[in-house]
């Protein structure tokens, strides 16, 4: 099954230099139907992040929910795809995060997240209102069923 090319989020300003980045997150729940969430002293974000050049969006989401959350999973299928855009501060530099988000198996419990990092479990309809990127919570309502219209 093919994913289509998803929403923009966040606002293109002329004038900017561009960086498009890849990106992949997972949705991994654990037994109560809660997602994992990465805490941060920026704010609340899926785990995931960008893809380096020698992996691919799967492997991405792996080492990224490790890292992030200490926590193994596979991810079983690509789910959404939205692109959302973030202004550098204080540098005339705009990042294009080409996301897919992926269903992925939580397999173990396996280590503790990063430094910085700290896993939480939300229900999606707790989490939906505090996630700092916007295309994170739209995948969260549009792909869980915690907003009219879900896929669930």
């Amino acid at each position: 099954m093919s994913v289509e090319a998803g929403p923009v989020f966040g606002e293109r300003l002329p004038g900017r230099t561009v960086v498009t980045r890849p990106s992949a997150y997972g949705l991994v729940q654990n037994e109560h139907q809660e997602f994992a969430i990465v805490h941060t002293r920026r704010g609340l974000f899926l785990p995931g992040g960008g893809i380096e050049r020698w992996e691919s969006a799967e492997d991405a989401v792996m080492r990224e929910t490790f890292e992030e959350c200490g926590l193994i999973v596979v991810p079983r299928r690509e789910v959404a795809r939205a692109v959302q855009i973030v202004h550098a501060k204080g540098k005339d530099l705009t990042f294009e995060k080409t996301s897919s988000f992926w269903w992925s198996e939580l397999v173990e419990r396996a280590g503790q997240p990063e430094p910085g990092s700290e896993l939480v479990w939300l229900l999606a309809s707790e989490a939906v209102e505090k996630m700092f990127h916007e295309s994170q919570a739209w995948v969260l309502r549009r792909y869980t069923g915690s907003a009219k219209g879900g896929d669930g």
